[in-house]
């Protein structure tokens, strides 16, 4: 068996397992025949497992709360399950992981989130990551991934602050953010 962390944080729960722990081949025989010609195309083997990971747990979430909205995201160590009652996204980085001060302007929605963004000049801020984290997950929460990712689309931070929809975890040497829609 593989090691599991759940957490429940009131509206929503998450659900983390690291990648090589997860029996992803067992995973691959419960596949739909879409989703087994979707992991026949990855011609890297640990994206391959990546994607079997998420599906993995995926069905194991879906199993116990059907009727939840849940979304995944991996790193290239672990998978994580957000699922909640309303429509949820998530986003996950490992807490080493960097984004350089450049990409604030290209992912930046706003004054204020490149303001907020670029105002610690460290090298090792988080603050371009959480930006980065946010936007994802409000993305994901959306579910129109027919549309393209575009982060100046999505406005997560005013002159104010956070706006309300996103919590932010660090867990087990992970940043997750996740965006709960109203």
């Amino acid at each position: 068996m593989y090691s599991l962390t759940t957490l429940r944080r009131g509206a929503y729960k998450l659900s983390i397992a690291r990648i090589a722990a997860l029996p992803y081949r067992v995973a691959y025989r419960t596949l739909t025949l879409e989703q087994r010609k979707r992991a026949a195309k990855f011609k890297n083997a640990k994206l391959k497992r990546q994607y079997l990971a998420c599906k993995c747990l995926q069905q194991q979430r879906r199993k116990r709360a059907p009727k939840h909205y849940s979304s995944m995201s991996h790193t290239k160590d672990h998978v994580v399950i957000a699922s909640a009652r309303r429509p949820i996204g998530i986003d996950v980085e490992a807490a080493s992981e960097a984004i350089a001060h450049e990409l604030i302007k290209l992912m930046a929605a706003n004054p204020a989130e490149a303001a907020w963004a670029a105002a610690e000049a460290s090298a090792q801020s988080i603050r371009p990551m959480l930006l980065w984290l946010a936007k994802e997950a409000r993305f994901k929460s959306d579910g129109n991934f027919q549309a393209s990712f575009d982060p100046q689309a999505l406005p997560v931070r005013s002159a104010l602050g956070w706006q309300s929809n996103v919590r932010f975890e660090c867990v087990l040497g992970l940043r997750i953010a996740v965006w709960l829609s109203k």
